[in-house]
């Protein structure tokens, strides 16, 4: 028996549940089809949550390295496509070692936390934050179009 036809069904109320169906044959006769459905429910959580851990900084909560790279190609590649301009914005606390053989790891995390979060509220929609690897955050800023 080939199954032939796959999909999902995704719920408002969240379920998430895989169809499959596959003809029942006669000889060469298609009699009928057999239909399956399975709650995927829990693997689809997981699924989002591995997503979500494999693209975002454990310490702030913005995307990591990997995702914003990924990001910043994108739109550089979209801007390029559409002649917009693409702007990239990364900073750097000056002295940020200091924080840290001064006063701990611990206070220079929250202090990184911080930063992150004063980082999400000014951003717009369209603006991509990320924490790269020394770096403490990154900004990309997407999608200005070209005067002319």
């Amino acid at each position: 028996m080939t199954w032939d036809i796959g999909y999902i069904l995704n719920f408002k109320d969240g379920r998430v549940i895989e169809v499959f169906t596959c003809p029942l044959l006669e000889e060469t006769q298609i009699t009928g089809r057999l239909w399956s459905f399975r709650d995927i429910t829990d693997r689809k959580k997981v699924e989002d949550k591995l997503r979500h851990m494999a693209a975002t900084d454990e310490l702030t909560g913005l995307g990591n390295r990997r995702y914003f790279m990924q990001a910043a190609e994108y739109e550089a590649e979209k801007s390029l496509r559409y002649k917009q301009v693409f702007s990239l914005l990364i900073l750097d606390i000056d002295h940020f070692k200091r924080v840290n053989d001064t006063y701990g790891h611990a206070v220079g995390d929250e202090t990184l936390k911080h930063l992150a979060v004063v980082i999400k509220k000014l951003l717009r929609r369209v603006e991509i934050p990320g924490r790269l690897a020394d770096l403490p955050a990154g900004r990309c800023r997407v999608r200005f179009p070209l005067k002319t």
